[in-house]
């Protein structure tokens, strides 16, 4: 191995830290990991396969970790939406060699655009009560939304763990801690069937994915314990910030 390898592998490896340290607080990951793999060469398709098995992987490290601290989860509002986010992953993946790649970046755009306006408006509104037993027109809003989410995700990804917070702030009253951990449990079923797809059509680059892995599991620890210490609060302007600056990508760069 050379030195530019040895370079290139710990490059991914602090990547793979900063994505899953961001993206376990408040999402977004894949559009800092995809680009950057992209850049230093990495054949496309094999950068959307292995960053979605390094997306599983640091999701279940951030989710052990955030179970671990007593964070509260909500299986019974969790469980429908776990299902339509693994439908949603296994079909966006089966899609990803056949989309068009302007059209790709157009829907990622309305997707984050999508988030801006919703964490703005929660912003904007006083600290949240709990809500109760929610309505069937709000839960049904909520699993359209979710199902979506899943097939954005299985064939790009980024910027859908900000969206499933806010959706499950707003609709469900969760704190952005409670939602952090609930999109741990949403992203790592979502994952789970994209993956299968992936590593059953040989697209995982399984050297590549090593580094990812590592930084992935040791970003997901720090980024999920700081956000326990830290609170609601912090999580709320991590997410703020990242979305503007996701915005500013989309819109930009």
């Amino acid at each position: 191995m050379t030195l530019s390898d040895v370079l290139f592998y710990v490059l991914v490896f602090g990547i793979s830290f900063a994505g899953a340290f961001v993206s376990i607080v408040g999402g977004g990951a894949s559009l800092l990991v995809v680009p950057v793999l992209v850049i230093l060469g990495v054949p496309i398709h094999a950068v959307v396969a292995t960053n979605r098995v390094y997306v599983t992987v640091f999701l279940l490290a951030g989710l052990l970790n955030y179970l671990r601290k007593k964070v509260r989860l909500d299986f019974r509002v969790l469980s429908a939406f776990l299902a339509l986010r693994m439908v949603g992953g296994f079909v966006g993946s089966s899609l990803v060699l056949s989309l068009d790649e302007s059209f790709l970046k157009s829907l990622a755009g309305a997707v984050i655009l999508a988030a801006a306006v919703a964490v703005a408006l929660v912003e904007l509104l006083p600290p949240f009560k709990r809500l109760g037993r929610p309505s069937r027109r709000r839960f049904a809003v909520v699993a359209l939304g979710m199902l979506m989410l899943g097939i954005y995700a299985g064939f790009v990804g980024g910027g859908v763990a900000v969206f499933a917070r806010v959706l499950l702030v707003l609709a469900f009253g969760f704190t952005f801690l409670e939602a952090a951990a609930a999109e741990a449990v949403l992203g790592l079923g979502e994952g789970l069937a994209a993956s299968a797809v992936f590593l059953a059509a040989g697209a995982v680059d399984f050297v590549l994915l090593l580094p990812m892995a590592a930084g992935g599991i040791l970003g997901a620890v720090a980024g999920s314990s700081m956000a326990v210490r830290k609170g609601d609060g912090w999580i709320r302007r991590v997410v703020v910030l990242l979305v503007v600056v996701l915005v500013a990508k989309m819109l930009f760069f």
